[in-house]
């Protein structure tokens, strides 16, 4: 709503700036309290003495009565409440406060300058036209204030000290509208084909340590060293609408990271040409020690194109729990300057936690290096109730992998997977999963279903289409052992393409049950390969009459007696014609 009580300066003649009456200096603030207590006189016109009140809101007990003048009871406390619904207005420009923004360092200045709103519980406006330089600064045990920085916050050339240009420790009921950061780590060392050190990716923009109520409406960083937004320390009910990072060079080491945290919702998390190529380089929830949680996080859409190892990621390391994290969309595109290390594996999207839900993801790799869409595994105790509802991947090493570093439970993915050079998925372990895929060019030595020698893969269910539709070897093989594989069900899973030999390779895959698959359990003759398992039915998909005239039959189907391969573990399941 419009300001009724415009701003008046009694202390320094406006600039363009102040024209706007939503900003205040200290003596201008005053001034409007002085003001509107001598003359707001019909106290029940609420229209008047309640306009609306923002969240972060202050009490009347918490305005020192000494500022005031004195009035009778009555009147001092009815005025009060009026004043109290205007505070949350009232927005100090950082000018007022003595900030040039001359390229100096100015990190004391800001400091107390923060420290001055929230002490009153005010709001600090950097206008556009500024641009703050400083080293590190640290808000500590503060409330119920607000910072805008239309402006921007522009970390030193070789800043000295390791830490966040703007550290918030143990505050709380914050709003930060707008905030808007230069990280300057081409300036600070950071180099896209040069490794990080540890003083680098520590060089953050923000950092929410141990705090509660958090509104952060959008941020931004260009060029930062670290992470744009980092959270830790058990911080909890943090919202922000979106936390974005640029750069002009491949850097930067996460858009945001939540390490220790809970009910955290962010509607976008951005990464346009950002990330390190030994950094992860987007969301990155990654807890650093067994006594960390991360708990019901949501973000709307995590959109990357960068250089990072792993632009979206949700690990449970150290021991740690993570669980009921849901992310809703996810793009990434992968355009790395230069791999990890030779022969190095990396990912654009993995998961390992318990209670993770991802709708819609799509994954592109522009390189050659060695980039697994998907990674699904497990770093700790529990690692369960993963899906992924849909996944298109394109470009990738593999498309999907599941269970490498632990077993999973509890998985669901429905993927597309496209012109991967190794293979299509790779089943190391897992329990209780279901897979909807659909794999066309795997490498032309490799395979669209893989299971190494790793772990047991039980009660798992894949259905889709593995049919030769351009490269590939084989469409699955297995070179576990056959107790590994418990209750694997192929099921309505299409193999055309693949000749004899080609389709089910490897003894421990002849525990599978196959139903309903065509150029499987759908076939013109009695198989000759593959692996099979005593009772398995393949039907006969072009009968002939055979028999001499009144004992005439087909062949409708063959039945294996016997666990291997070859021709002679079947029988004929004749039925008879009538002629």
């Amino acid at each position: 709503m419009t300001n009724q009580y415009p701003w008046s300066s009694n202390t320094t003649p406006p600039i363009a700036s102040q024209d706007d009456p939503r900003y205040e200096t200290p003596g201008g603030a005053q001034h409007k309290i002085d003001t509107h207590v001598s003359v707001t006189g019909n106290i029940a016109d609420r229209a008047v003495t309640q306009p609306k009140i923002a969240d972060w809101a202050v009490g009347a007990r918490q305005i020192d009565p000494a500022l005031l003048e004195h009035y009778g009871d009555i009147a001092t406390n009815a005025k009060f409440e009026v004043i109290d619904e205007q505070l949350a207005d009232i927005v100090i420009n950082a000018r007022s406060l003595g900030l040039l923004g001359n390229g100096t360092d100015e990190s004391a200045l800001l400091t107390d300058a923060i420290n001055y709103v929230a002490d009153n519980h005010y709001t600090l406006l950097i206008p556009r036209e500024m641009t703050i330089s400083v080293n590190v600064m640290t808000i500590s045990n503060k409330s119920s204030f607000g910072i805008r920085c239309e402006g921007t916050i522009k970390r030193l050339d070789s800043s000295p000290t390791v830490g966040a240009l703007l550290r918030l420790e143990n505050c709380s009921s914050v709003s930060i509208p707008l905030m808007n950061f230069d990280g300057n780590g081409l300036n600070n060392g950071c180099n896209e084909l040069v490794a990080y050190t540890s003083t680098q990716e520590q060089k953050h923009s923000m950092v929410l340590y141990g705090c509660n109520r958090i509104r952060i409406g959008d941020m931004y960083s260009h060029n930062s060293c670290g992470d744009v937004l980092y959270i830790t320390n058990g911080s909890y009910d943090i919202t922000a609408n979106s936390v974005n990072g640029t750069a002009d060079a491949y850097i930067g080491r996460n858009v945001v990271s939540i390490i220790s945290a809970q009910n955290v919702d962010i509607t976008s998390v951005n990464g346009r040409h950002f990330g390190h190529y030994d950094m992860p380089g987007g969301l990155d929830i990654e807890p650093n020690a067994n006594t960390e949680i991360v708990r019901n996080v949501h973000v709307g859409l995590v959109q990357v194109e960068g250089g990072g190892t792993l632009p979206c990621a949700v690990q449970n390391t150290n021991g740690s729990t993570v669980d009921h994290v849901t992310i809703d969309s996810v793009s990434i595109t992968n355009n790395n300057v230069k791999a990890l290390g030779s022969g190095s594996e990396t990912g654009s999207i993995m998961l390992a936690g318990s209670s993770i839900k991802i709708g819609n993801a799509i994954t592109t790799n522009n390189t050659s290096f060695n980039i697994t869409s998907l990674i699904i595994t497990n770093f700790s105790s529990t690692a369960k109730g993963i899906t992924v509802s849909s996944l298109y991947a394109t470009g990738g090493y593999r498309g999907l992998s599941i269970g490498f570093n632990g077993m999973v439970e509890d998985v669901s993915v429905n993927a597309i997977i496209r012109n991967v050079k190794l293979d299509g998925i790779d089943l190391f372990q897992g329990r209780n999963m279901q897979l909807s895929v659909d794999i066309n060019s795997v490498g032309s030595d490799r395979f669209m279903i893989n299971k190494p020698v790793n772990g047991p893969l039980e009660n798992v269910r894949i259905t889709g289409d593995i049919s030769k539709r351009g490269t590939g070897l084989r469409a699955m093989i297995t070179s576990d052992v056959a107790s590994n594989i418990v209750n694997l069900t192929l099921e309505n899973l299409n193999f055309t393409g693949w000749s004899t030999g080609e389709r089910v390779s490897g003894v421990a895959f002849g525990n599978a049950n196959k139903i309903n698959c065509l150029n499987l359990t759908d076939m013109s003759a009695k198989p000759t390969s593959e692996q099979w398992k005593i009772g398995d039915v393949v039907t006969n998909n072009a009968p002939i009459e055979l028999g001499t005239a009144g004992s005439k039959y087909i062949v409708e189907k063959w039945i294996s007696v016997t666990a291997g391969s070859g021709s002679s573990i079947f029988r004929d399941g004749r039925v008879l014609t009538g002629n």
